[in-house]
């Protein structure tokens, strides 16, 4: 056979494939046009699970934010400890104990009294009259070293420790009693009524016995008793109520995170599902924060000057929300990296061709230093068979970092998607494709 002949015979080859091409898609068009005709819930299904799961996503920070709260001692005392730096509550505190002090100790009477008692020792005349311009004047004097003794002591280390030990206390009964634990001085059985457990007041009386000398009451033996002292219709309400906030906590934020996931699973297209689903989500966690900071103007309005300086509202305010602000920021944060990853691994033509050119770049280097006699042998080929594998374990350890580790802020995020990122282009970059073999025409062979 001559070589015009062999070109003849694949030309008609080439033209039998083209036109048994254009017959498979002619087949197969009225199948297609039946399938867009047909109606599938999966987009609305799609859509209403991403949905429910973004709306959940504030709610889930709240509660979060509120289980922390109510049954870790630990955070309560960050959140609320710092307060006791505040100028403005510091203020307040001050007035209330100079008032609590001046009702149960009448200034004015007693300095009347001690002049009274210097005026009846017979004094002349001129000392008489200096004694009635100074009453006025000590009993000032008194009250501001009153006043400034109070103050100098809201401003010392000795209140800010006491104040942190306040809060550490009040909130480890708290917890104590809602949760039904033996040490807690003051419990709420399930019938409403409130009790006070003898047990823990025995123990403080023994003792203050032992340490004034009364050795006997060493041998006094552990009490186990409790005594009703109301009956509280409210009780089990709050109960509830706080096992509620803990499950809506601990729960939640994995119910929202669930229907985002499903809503994603169900879509066709799950790489443009997941980038919409994370635009929701961030596009909620920007809602909650603007919530935040319209509920500090409101809360400032309602609360300054009537209670305190607005200023001092507005920093109590600050570090009340520090947390769920904190966390809503990196929510929102890892919302936008998802939603970048998802267009870069997408179908759509910008983010494939900033794909297709990143991966044309890498190909190049990597056929440059294969060039200058640089490569990665087997290493590189079994890098190249596991190239989606690799790609696999890298999102799932990415992922349990970000959803695992405690605190989450903005930074752990940024820098785990960033060494993911370096992580997958180093593997990209030392991977070799396999050699793709070279077909054989029998006809020219």
């Amino acid at each position: 056979m001559t070589t015009s002949q062999i070109d003849e015979l694949t030309a008609l080859r080439a033209e039998n494939a083209a036109l048994r091409s254009q017959l498979e898609e002619i087949a197969e068009e009225p199948v297609a046009q039946q399938q867009r005709r047909r109606f599938s819930f999966r987009p609305l299904v799609a859509v209403v699970l991403v949905t429910i799961g973004a709306l959940l996503a504030p709610v889930a920070i709240a509660a979060t934010f509120a289980a922390q709260q109510a049954t870790n001692t630990d955070a309560f005392v960050a959140t609320f400890s710092p307060l006791s730096g505040n100028a403005g509550l510091q203020r307040l505190v001050a007035d209330k104990t100079v008032e609590a002090i001046d009702q149960r100790v009448n200034v004015p009477q007693l300095t009347g009294d001690a002049f009274d008692a210097l005026a009846g020792l017979n004094l002349p005349p001129r000392a008489q009259a200096a004694l009635q311009g100074l009453r006025a004047s000590a009993t000032a004097a008194i009250e501001d070293r009153i006043r400034s003794t109070v103050q100098d002591y809201l401003a010392s280390p000795s209140f800010a420790s006491l104040w942190t030990q306040l809060l550490r206390t009040a909130h480890s009964q708290a917890v104590a009693t809602l949760t039904g634990q033996g040490s807690a001085a003051v419990v709420l059985k399930d019938d409403g009524s409130v009790a006070v457990q003898l047990g823990p007041v025995i123990a403080a009386v023994k003792q203050r016995l032992v340490a004034r000398g009364l050795s006997f009451a060493a041998s006094i033996p552990s009490v186990n008793r409790t005594i009703v002292v109301a009956d509280w219709n409210g009780g089990s309400q709050v109960r509830s109520g706080y096992a509620l906030i803990v499950a809506l906590g601990a729960w939640l934020p994995w119910i929202s995170l669930g229907f985002l996931a499903a809503g994603v699973l169900v879509a066709r297209r799950r790489t443009r599902a997941l980038g919409r689903a994370a635009v929701a989500l961030a596009a909620a966690s920007l809602l909650l924060l603007a919530a935040i900071g319209i509920a500090g103007v409101l809360v400032v309005q309602a609360l300054s000057p009537r209670l305190l300086p607005s200023d001092s509202v507005r920093a109590i305010w600050d570090g009340l929300v520090a947390f769920p602000t904190a966390l809503a920021v990196a929510v929102t944060v890892l919302a936008v990296c998802v939603a970048f990853v998802a267009w870069f691994a997408g179908s759509s033509p910008s983010g494939e061709r900033v794909r297709g050119g990143l991966l044309r770049g890498i190909g190049t280097a990597r056929d440059g230093a294969e060039r200058r006699g640089i490569t990665t042998g087997r290493f590189g080929l079994a890098l190249g068979r596991w190239r989606v594998a690799i790609r696999v374990a890298v999102s799932v350890i990415a992922a349990a970092i970000i959803l695992f580790i405690r605190p989450v802020t903005p930074a752990l995020i940024i820098w785990t998607l960033i060494g993911a990122l370096v992580v997958i282009g180093l593997s990209e970059l030392l991977s070799r494709p396999a050699p793709v073999p070279v077909p054989v025409d029998p006809v020219a062979a």
